[in-house]
């Protein structure tokens, strides 16, 4: 079913169904700049407020997904500050977002940002537990909640010193090198009982700029150092429930800290893609494949680390996902590096076995009539997909719903 030009952004949580906001077109985008922006004075004009609002109320609509149709959702507008801390209040140093109420067809109440915060910052997860919505930023993570009320989760004080944006204290470094406090990799476990991030708080003293990692335990708000300063801490994201794959080296366990080390295979060129639902996903490639690349799905025992390889396949591959329940997942998928990816390659974790898209819908998959360039899930049995047409389209991109 065709739905229009607009993408749209799949958020779930309305009652573990999926919500949508539409992605304004880059024509629109453009058109908005050129409204709101003094090229000469380099600055926005007097009442660009009034026309962003206007801008998004007429093309960021919300939608559920329910029972096969769209549905328009009934939301409020409110903004968000965002203070860094005391001392940023009081220099007028914050940062309002816009956030929406919105209710469900079942009276459930929500929050969504708009689509303009989306685009100027990815780190966005959504709480359908505690009908919120948790925000990260250079300067910290904050809850935004459905009746309009947001708080700093991240502390600004460590060791005895209080961080902010403006405090010299919080980026002069003893040794005299300059750097600056900061919080990022937010990522929430599944279950949505933590939420682990990257931190330089207790290692800004060293001139390596070390990187630690924290916990917020969400049913007492409680942060806690849970793996302390190293050059190559990196959160990759969780394979299970309590099991964050960190750097591609080891699994932390984010509720006790217990480290369980694991071993990726030596490959050439490897990257990992994506973890979840008990799987490590990597992509790796030779100089020699002329730009095909292997995409490897690992299937990993949690209390041993040990991995088992259940998928490797060979293409040009872009992106991976998995579906909301983690029974699949897609990768968009070519033959041709000269054409890159063309269709979506659909993996079935239950029979452990490949399908190509054309293949699940049949004579529907004819009516697309173009390249899939994005996808995503809905629910088990049905995607969003942009498609780019054969026919001459200049570069206009088409979304589709396909359910199966």
């Amino acid at each position: 079913m065709w739905i229009g030009e607009r993408w749209k952004h799949v958020i779930y949580g309305l009652d573990k169904l999926p919500a949508l906001l539409d992605i304004p077109t880059d024509k629109e985008y453009t058109d908005y700049l050129a409204a709101v922006w003094d090229e000469n004075a380099n600055s926005f004009i007097e009442g660009h407020e009034q026309i962003r609002g206007s801008f998004i109320e007429e093309t960021e609509q919300a939608y559920e997904y329910n029972n096969s149709s769209l549905n328009p959702l009934r939301r409020t507008g409110f903004y968000a500050t965002l203070i860094n801390s005391d001392v940023d209040d009081a220099m007028g140093v914050m940062f309002d977002w816009l956030f929406y109420s919105v209710t469900s067809s079942t009276g459930e109440s929500f929050v969504l940002p708009s689509e303009w915060e989306i685009g100027n910052n990815p780190a966005l997860y959504f709480d359908s537990n505690r009908s919120a919505l948790y925000v990260s930023t250079f300067l910290g993570i904050w809850r935004v909640s459905a009746d309009g009320k947001s708080e700093k989760l991240t502390s600004d004080e460590y060791d005895g010193r209080h961080y902010s944006w403006h405090d010299e204290a919080a980026y002069i470094h003893e040794s005299g090198w300059s750097g600056l406090f900061w919080v990022t990799h937010m990522t929430l476990s599944p279950d949505r009982r933590y939420i682990v991030y990257q931190s330089n708080r207790d290692c800004y003293n060293e001139r390596n700029a070390n990187t630690s990692i924290w916990r917020i335990d969400l049913e007492t708000d409680e942060e806690q150092l849970i793996l302390e300063g190293n050059a190559v801490n990196t959160i990759n994201g969780f394979v299970t429930d309590k099991l964050a794959l960190i750097d591609g080296r080891f699994l932390l366990d984010v509720s006790n800290g217990e480290i369980i080390p694991i071993t990726l295979p030596d490959t050439p060129n490897r990257s990992l893609i994506d973890t979840g639902f008990g799987y490590i996903v990597c992509d790796s490639y030779k100089e020699e494949d002329a730009g095909l690349s292997s995409l490897n799905i690992f299937r990993v025992e949690p209390t041993t680390g040990t991995l088992t390889e259940v998928f490797a396949e060979i293409g040009v591959f872009r992106g991976f996902r998995f579906s909301p329940s983690g029974r699949f997942a897609h990768a968009e998928y070519g033959t041709d590096p000269n054409r890159g990816a063309e269709t979506l390659m659909l993996f079935n974790f239950e029979k452990m076995s490949t399908q190509l898209l054309e293949n699940v819908l049949g004579e529907v998959h004819q009516k697309l009539n173009g390249d899939i360039i994005r996808a995503q899930w809905l629910t088990d049995n049905a995607m969003l997909l942009q498609v780019i047409s054969n026919v001459e389209s200049k570069g206009v991109s088409n979304t589709w719903l396909a359910q199966w």
